[in-house]
């Protein structure tokens, strides 16, 4: 290789940037050169110059000394495609002896690759551009152009430190977006219960006082438990509509408004249905002693209820009787 290869001869310096099409309006550092002194400039700019401004005036130089010497670019270890998208590696040694040491200051093509992937360089097939595979390696960018060299400024280094903070920045967000929706279905699983601790003290608070107030307690508990040791349709009736009138205050004192499902487990959480049930069976033997009495405050009691609320009632009553007192 010729010395005016590298440091370009008379010829080169008459031919500046604008023989090669370079804007010298670019805010590109190495256009205020030309670009037989581009070897001198990315040594005296080394720290300041980015890899891939390095290797385009790499590509640059080797082209303008070549046309300067007239010899044929793609004869080179290293050169541009005829479309100028892309650039071929011909010859690894002499681009490590030689190109990479200029530029670069190292001589391993090793390294020289690693940095190409670095910089988002990919490999591309050889035979797009009609060159045989087993001769040459093809390299490109979509921001590494010869006729758009300033879109290398575009171009960033993924570091492997960069690489990892992208990845563990990645796995917070689905962490916070994980964190984020199984808090959402935990509120809004836990939005019956909690309607149950609320309407469980109003429940409670009625069945208490509709034992204690309303119906008188019993004389004789054990006399009424002999008194209908045997089945009586009367004492029947009477006990499933006293159970229908603390259902229906439990109703409409707690402003329940979903489904029958829904009721079912608002009943049966946190002894809710056990309450229930004490509220029953606490007033059935008032009920036993004194039928008259408890059937007025009760057919009294029901009239009470507001008119919007009656078929959900008769509903609910209608269902929790089939299915919670069947076997009584």
């Amino acid at each position: 290789m010729s010395d005016s290869l590298l440091t370009g001869g008379p010829e080169s310096l008459r031919c500046g940037s604008s023989a090669l099409g370079i804007d010298a309006a670019s805010i590109l550092p190495f256009d205020r050169v030309s670009p037989d002194q581009y070897p001198a400039f990315a040594r005296e700019n080394d720290a300041t110059l980015s890899f891939p401004e390095k290797l385009i005036m790499m590509l640059m130089h080797i082209e303008h000394a070549c046309i300067s010497t007239g010899r044929k670019p793609e004869e080179e270890a290293i050169h541009w495609t005829k479309s100028g998208d892309a650039f071929v590696v011909r010859d690894e040694k002499r681009l490590s002896a030689v190109w990479l040491r200029v530029f670069f200051g190292d001589t391993k093509y090793s390294s020289f690759t690693r940095k190409l992937y670095r910089w988002s360089f990919h490999k591309i097939s050889p035979s797009v551009y009609n060159l045989d595979r087993s001769q040459v390696t093809v390299f490109g960018s979509i921001n590494f152009h010869r006729e758009k060299k300033h879109l290398v400024l575009q171009m960033e280094s993924q570091t492997a430190a960069k690489q990892r903070r992208s990845i563990m920045a990645q796995q917070r967000k689905i962490k916070q977006q994980q964190l984020l929706k199984n808090k959402e279905i935990k509120t809004s699983f836990n939005a019956v219960p909690e309607k149950d601790q609320q309407t469980n003290s109003s429940s409670d608070t009625l069945l208490d006082g509709f034992a204690k107030e309303r119906v008188p307690k019993p004389v004789n508990t054990q006399s009424s438990s002999n008194r209908f040791s045997t089945h009586d349709p009367h004492h029947d009736m009477m006990e499933r509509l006293q159970k229908g009138l603390v259902l229906a205050n439990f109703l409409r004192e707690g402003g329940y408004q979903g489904s029958l499902s829904s009721l079912q487990r608002l009943l049966e959480h946190n002894g809710t249905q056990h309450s229930l049930d004490a509220g029953v069976n606490a007033s059935s033997a008032s009920i036993a002693d004194q039928p008259s009495l408890a059937m007025q405050l009760l057919k009294q009691r029901i009239q009470q209820q507001q008119v919007q609320y009656e078929r959900m009632q008769m509903q609910a009553l209608a269902a929790m009787i089939r299915n919670r007192f069947a076997q009584e």
